[in-house]
């Protein structure tokens, strides 16, 4: 993406959205299950993203985050997150551009254990970012489908909407696909996943995130 890639200052998070960097955050690392009422799950993650068009790809950015999800009625719960992203120069190395992500949303049961709606709005903030400005929505489809009693295949396909012209250029269409690896039911799970996110001008971004979700009992 060298020479080609848009100047980097606007993304955003999946699930959670806006940043300041070179490309969206678009995983879910979550199944379409929500929390009873008065659970928690917490989920560290971290997250490798790269750009591919026509002509060219590059690795764009390495982020360390969470997620917390607290179960606040039957077939509701609301979830938080954070991102610290750290982006690559032109080289390839990495250039000591920093980014923080927050974003926050209900996610609500359709189909109990199988199918949730997650709609997330967020924003980054850190040195020369306007926050305002890196406003995003983003409405989930999760999906999940048991294949046993220790593995689940979680899906996902969302949209990236910026509420703002400067973030116009990462609009588009995201789908991902992981697994729940760990006991139906039990105290953890982890969460491999990979994702694309289809945005303008035939610019793709990838992804291939791990995460590890705790339930306390």
């Amino acid at each position: 993406m060298s020479g080609s890639r848009p100047v980097c200052w606007v993304a955003m998070v999946a699930g959670s959205v806006a940043a300041s960097a070179c490309a969206p955050v678009f995983s879910d690392l979550q199944s379409a299950r929500t929390l009873p009422p008065g659970k928690v799950e917490l989920t560290p993650q971290a997250t490798s993203t790269s750009f591919r068009d026509d002509d060219e790809s590059e690795h764009v950015q390495d982020h360390l985050g969470a997620q917390v999800a607290v179960g606040v009625a039957e077939r509701v719960e609301l979830r938080g997150r954070y991102e610290r992203i750290l982006v690559d120069d032109s080289g390839g190395g990495q250039d000591g551009v920093h980014a923080n992500v927050v974003g926050f949303g209900p996610k609500v049961a359709l189909v109990r254990d199988r199918v949730s709606l997650y709609v997330p709005v967020g924003l980054a903030f850190g040195n020369d970012i306007e926050s305002r400005e890196t406003l995003t929505l983003q409405p989930t489809v999760l999906a999940s489908f048991p294949a046993g009693n220790y593995v689940e295949i979680n899906t996902s396909a969302k949209a990236n909407l910026p509420l703002d012209d400067e973030g116009d250029m990462f609009r588009g269409f995201g789908v991902n696909l992981g697994l729940g690896l760990g006991p139906r039911g039990g105290a953890w799970s982890i969460r491999p996943e990979a994702g694309v996110l289809f945005a303008k001008d035939d610019v793709k971004y990838l992804h291939a995130s791990i995460g590890v979700s705790l339930r306390p009992r």
